[in-house]
């Protein structure tokens, strides 16, 4: 982002657009209001296509939020709590991005992030393995010594061998500083 300060005084704003713009997690069916099948599958191509749409729009905006973060991280440092809640949406890649702007507000003021160490802690549980990576590199990033016990698990039974690796690597840092 080339402009980081144009943007970085409206980071909250950008995130309540995100969450008000939360897609259902599944397309609607719409055999509550249409019995004709092709109407129906016609409606839910429609409403597939929009929910795209409104995803890509959400995945970009937390982007935005992620670069503010990264080349203005203390404009970005009341929004923690803003952030935190995007952990609950339906998409992974907005949960992982929440977590990524989390994760250099910590390198950059980890006192900041600090009061919310136990929500990244709990997204080493998260469903997905992006997820779990992202949580793994902002734990590290905030130093939470805390995290150690979960990572050392982490890299002892994840599904995934990179999350493994990166979890192993990152309780090795907070345990040894290197």
């Amino acid at each position: 982002m080339k402009r980081p300060d144009l943007v970085a005084p409206y980071a909250r704003q950008l995130i309540e657009a995100i969450r008000a713009t939360e897609p259902e997690p599944e397309v609607r069916d719409f055999g509550d209001v249409v019995d004709d099948e092709v109407t129906r599958r016609t409606l839910q191509e429609h409403e597939a296509a929009e929910r795209g749409r409104r995803i890509f729009g959400r995945r970009t905006l937390i982007n935005v939020v992620v670069a503010i973060t990264e080349q203005e991280p203390s404009s970005s440092f009341d929004v923690v709590d803003n952030l935190v809640v995007l952990f609950e949406d339906v998409d992974p890649s907005v949960v992982g991005g929440a977590i990524d702007a989390l994760g250099e507000l910590a390198a950059a003021n980890p006192s900041v992030v600090a009061p919310v160490g136990d929500r990244l802690r709990d997204c080493l549980d998260h469903d997905h393995r992006v997820v779990r990576a992202r949580s793994v590199r902002a734990l590290g990033r905030l130093g939470d010594d805390a995290a150690v016990e979960k990572l050392r698990a982490l890299a002892e039974t994840d599904d995934d061998e990179n999350v493994r690796t990166i979890a192993a690597e990152t309780a090795d840092f907070l345990v040894n500083g290197l």
